[in-house]
C-alpha cells in the first residue's frame, strides 16, 4: 500500500486514491509538506525525494481556501517564523 502511494505520487503527481492532481496545502516544515486531496479529502505526508505517508487528517490544519498542484505546493515559499 505505501508502495503505491509513492508510485502515484512520483509517477503521475495525482492522489492515489482519486487520481486528482489538486491539494490543500497544510502545514510544513524543511521540505515536509502535509496535504489534503482537493477531491476525497484523503491526507498525506510528501516530502520528496522521501516516501510519502497516509495520515490522519487534523482538522483546521488545511487552507481549504487554497487549491494547488503537488509542483506548486513544492515550490511555494515556507511561512514565516517568528
Amino acid at each position: 500500500m505505501k508502495d503505491r502511494i509513492q508510485i502515484e505520487f512520483v509517477r503521475g503527481r495525482a492522489c492515489p486514491d482519486c487520481g486528482s492532481a489538486l491539494f490543500h496545502p497544510g502545514p510544513r516544515g524543511g521540505l515536509a509538506h502535509n496535504i489534503k486531496c482537493a477531491d476525497c479529502g484523503s491526507t498525506f505526508w510528501y516530502s520528496p525525494p522521501f516516501k510519502s505517508e497516509r495520515i490522519d487528517p487534523v482538522d483546521g490544519a488545511y487552507d481549504l481556501t487554497v487549491t494547488q498542484t503537488l509542483a506548486e505546493i513544492e515550490k511555494s515559499p515556507p511561512e514565516e517564523t517568528r
